[in-house]
C-alpha cells in the first residue's frame, strides 16, 4: 500500500523571503529585474546564425524563456 505524502512549503517560504528583505534593506526588487532583464538581452545578442538557431531551438522547447 503506497501513502503520499504532500509537504506545503508556502509558509517556510514566506518566512525566508521576509528574512532576506529584513537582512538587505536596500535591496530594490524593481532594479534587480531590470538588471537581470538587461543581462539576459547582453547574454543573447550578438549570436551567431548557429548560436541563434540553438538559442531558439532551446526556447521553443521552453528550456529558456524568450
Amino acid at each position: 500500500m503506497a501513502m503520499e505524502y504532500v509537504l506545503d512549503l508556502t509558509a517556510h517560504e514566506q518566512l525566508r523571503l521576509a528574512a532576506v528583505y529584513a537582512a538587505t534593506p536596500d535591496f530594490d526588487p524593481g532594479v534587480a529585474l531590470a538588471e537581470e532583464t538587461e543581462a539576459h538581452r547582453m547574454l543573447y545578442s550578438d549570436l551567431d546564425a548557429e548560436q541563434q538557431a540553438t538559442y531558439q531551438l532551446l526556447v521553443d522547447a521552453g528550456v529558456l524563456g524568450a
